[in-house]
């Protein structure tokens, strides 16, 4: 039984411990046929390689059992990687959930201002749209849209892998909030609950029947 640890905020420079980066996570999952799990201790991160991940985590589970097993959190984009395994499992003080896309936007201009800094941006005459302000509309339409889009995706991947409707899933799995892993089994957002080394003892128990 092969563990991988995905422990702390998730960047798309490298995700798992040891600075795994993407590539190397897909490789890790598609070699060997034996079951694999994946350790889950995450609060989520960036969306960048997000649903590629997620969908590297499909196939791999298409030969073989990719377990997810939550210790601590599996909140935002830690819970689309979870949702794409073949189940999930968490401690019962695990906090599960987080779903959802976010953005800041932080406006420097009246601090520039007082410490007598100016800055003026140009554009080239064909990139007009390039780098809105999101102070303005169309910057925030734009920041907005996008938001939307990502947001769209992870249900998607939600209701794919959980064997429910999107919009039950959109209405029961919290818009945003974050639950004890007791509520989240009761919304159907993960499959049991269990302490790390009951789980791979049960796993183990498994492989040997089988």
């Amino acid at each position: 039984e092969r563990v991988l640890e995905l422990n702390g905020t998730i960047a798309s420079e490298s995700w798992f411990d040891d600075d795994i980066t993407p590539q190397m996570f897909k490789e890790e999952l598609l070699s060997g046929s034996g079951p694999i799990t994946i350790w889950i201790n995450s609060p989520g991160g960036e969306v960048g390689g997000l649903f590629e991940c997620a969908s590297y985590i499909a196939q791999a589970k298409q030969t073989k059992p990719i377990h997810a097993h939550v210790t601590g959190m599996c909140c935002s984009a830690a819970y689309a990687l979870a949702v794409a395994c073949t189940d999930i499992t968490a401690t019962e003080t695990s906090e599960i959930g987080s779903i959802g896309v976010f953005a800041q936007a932080i406006d420097t201009s009246e601090y520039e201002k007082k410490m007598g800094i100016l800055s003026r941006i140009f554009r080239s005459k064909n990139a007009e749209n390039k780098n809105l302000s999101a102070f303005t509309e169309e910057g925030a339409k734009d920041i907005q849209a996008k938001l939307d889009f990502f947001e769209g995706k992870f249900y998607d991947l939600i209701s794919e892998n959980r064997g429910k409707d999107k919009e039950e899933c959109i209405e029961n799995f919290g818009h945003g909030s974050v639950f004890l892993a007791s509520d989240a089994l009761e919304r159907g957002m993960v499959d049991a609950i269990s302490e790390y080394g009951e789980f791979m003892v049960k796993l183990a128990s498994s492989d040997e029947e089988e």
